[in-house]
């Protein structure tokens, strides 16, 4: 240990030291796979923005050939340690890679949480919300369809 303070990140009701490796939830530990570990911190330091998924397997797994299953794998193994079934905290942004879509809190170990470090939080689920929008645009053009159709039938 080189005697520094650690690099702590705080988000949802989590605190994570990057530098440690170490995951806690309300003082109790969490343990992930190491490259789990290594996954959710890159993940947490990059936080409101979609990190490609060969961004992750460049920094995570350098020089090593891995499939997209060992990501896969990390991932879900994170989200089952923070309880994410709903994917607001990792967020899979399709064709992209991944998305740490919480608010982190920068500090050193011992200190207060930064305000400076702080990312927005992204809306829940961008990708569902635009399959409602066009959902509701089909379902009004077969509405309208029909109503011309009875229209003519009708005799009007």
């Amino acid at each position: 240990m080189n005697g520094s303070p650690s690099t702590v990140l705080t988000f949802a009701e989590y605190t994570l030291d990057v530098d440690r490796r170490s995951l806690e939830n309300n003082g109790r530990e969490i343990t992930l796979r190491p490259q789990a570990m290594e996954v959710l911190c890159y993940l947490a330091r990059n936080p409101g923005r979609p990190v490609p998924k060969e961004e992750i397997f460049r920094e995570i797994w350098p020089g090593v050939l891995v499939t997209d299953d060992s990501l896969v794998q990390c991932i879900g193994d994170i989200r089952r340690a923070l309880n994410d079934d709903n994917h607001r905290i990792v967020k899979t942004v399709p064709r992209r890679g991944y998305l740490f879509a919480s608010v982190v809190d920068q500090a050193e170990r011992g200190s207060r949480p930064a305000i400076a470090s702080r990312q927005p939080e992204i809306p829940a689920n961008k990708s569902r919300s635009h399959e409602l929008k066009l959902a509701l645009i089909g379902a009004v053009a077969i509405l309208a369809m029909w109503a011309i159709v009875h229209w003519f039938v009708s005799g009007r």
